[in-house]
């Protein structure tokens, strides 16, 4: 049986999907310094996304969506570093955006977010590539995602 997707991780991949484009590269930089992240410019504009998108997410999965972006964008270089780790005979510049938007979110929870089961991450994490992916994301997604779940791997 197919499950929809928890609202939270859905509007969590559409945000970082957006962000993966040429023209909100700035708007990336703009929310990370360094080691920081401006967080009041951060809720701002996931406030505005949410609104665009006609989204009304309950308080705690506002919460979750914004834990998932900002953790994402915190440790965008290093869980790219573990994504490439696990490509086999690919370039993490060859990704589609989709599937890199679904990987830098699902390792950002398996790695950082351990109250969170793993086989529920990855299963949510499927069903996004199934619903917005290619035909091949469903299947590339899991064996990326289970290779990161099971192999000790960190920030």
């Amino acid at each position: 049986m197919k499950h929809p997707n928890s609202p939270a991780r859905q509007f969590s991949f559409q945000f970082l999907f957006h962000l993966q484009f040429e023209k909100f590269q700035a708007l990336r930089q703009e929310l990370i310094h360094g080691v920081e992240i401006n967080e009041a410019l951060l809720k701002d504009y996931v406030k505005a996304f949410e609104v665009f998108h006609e989204e009304e997410l309950s308080p705690k999965d506002h919460q979750l969506s914004f834990d998932l972006i900002k953790g994402v964008l915190l440790q965008y270089e290093a869980i790219e570093r573990i994504i490439d780790k696990y490509l086999k005979n690919w370039k993490l510049e060859r990704l589609s955006k989709v599937d890199h938007a679904i990987l830098l979110q699902g390792v950002y929870e398996l790695l950082a977010m351990s109250e969170n089961p793993k086989n529920v991450v990855i299963n949510e994490s499927i069903e996004l590539a199934k619903r917005f992916g290619g035909p091949e994301s469903a299947a590339f997604i899991n064996g990326v995602l289970d290779k990161v779940a099971n192999n000790g791997d960190q920030f």
